[in-house]
């Protein structure tokens, strides 16, 4: 089932499926801007990440944002199809200096405004890559300090010491993601959000750097992070693309 669900080309495949659950995002965001209702975006978040995996299993929402619960009843069907992952961040920014081209009045003063102004005065500060490479510093930063699961379980297979301790084969451990993504001997700074300590870094979230394992490392990774790959950027980038 993991392989199916989260193999490469089963990802690519639901491409407009992503597209479509960060345009319900965008839209349940606006309509509560409109009305004045603070929004939850960890909640919001994380319903659209079980809606999109819903959706892929059981061609269904098991989550209806305007609603405290949901009779799991099918909602409109997805739309058209869109690019992939770094071609859907390129389309808002070409979107966006057209926007600036055609309005170049235009009183927006969002995020990707500022990166564009910046790049657009001083061109070898910042370009488009810059702007998407920002989007995972973001993405990054958020996963340290606000890891899916705060304590990832493991069973030991074999005898082994660790910081002074005896621990015996087939004892089961609780690692602390959280605590990992606080603290200060490995994190400068490690309460503050600062995406741009992940600027210039090669630390990534497939295992390797073990003081920075939201999904996990080994055999055992999270089988949803290529999925997690392609959905955080695009709904990050989509968010500040549509609110200031």
């Amino acid at each position: 089932m993991n392989t199916y669900i989260f193999s490469g080309n089963r990802l690519d495949a639901n491409q407009h499926l992503r597209s479509q659950k960060i345009q319900d995002l965008i839209a349940y965001c606006r309509r509560c801007s409109q009305t004045g209702d603070a929004v939850n975006m960890g909640q919001a978040a994380f319903e659209t990440s079980m809606n999109l995996l819903s959706s892929t299993i059981f061609s269904k929402d098991v989550v209806d944002p305007y609603a405290n619960s949901d009779p799991q009843g099918i909602r409109r069907s997805v739309g058209k199809n869109f690019y992939k992952l770094l071609q859907q961040i390129e389309v808002l920014i070409d979107e966006r200096l057209e926007q600036r081209r055609t309005s170049p009045t235009s009183d927006s003063t969002d995020v990707l405004d500022v990166l564009l102004n910046t790049s657009q005065e001083d061109p070898e500060a910042i370009d488009r890559n810059h702007i998407e490479r920002l989007c995972l510093c973001i993405v990054k930063e958020t996963l340290r300090m606000y890891p899916t699961v705060p304590f990832m379980i493991r069973k030991v297979d074999q005898d082994a010491q660790a910081c002074g301790y005896f621990v015996p084969r087939a004892s089961q451990v609780l690692v602390n993601l959280w605590s990992i993504g606080r603290d200060p001997t490995i994190w400068e700074e490690p309460l503050v959000f600062k995406p741009e300590r992940f600027w210039g870094s090669k630390m990534d979230v497939r295992g390797q750097d073990f003081e920075f394992i939201p999904f996990g490392a080994g055999r055992r990774i999270c089988p949803g992070l290529p999925s997690a790959n392609r959905t955080f950027p695009v709904m990050l980038a989509s968010l500040l693309n549509s609110f200031d």
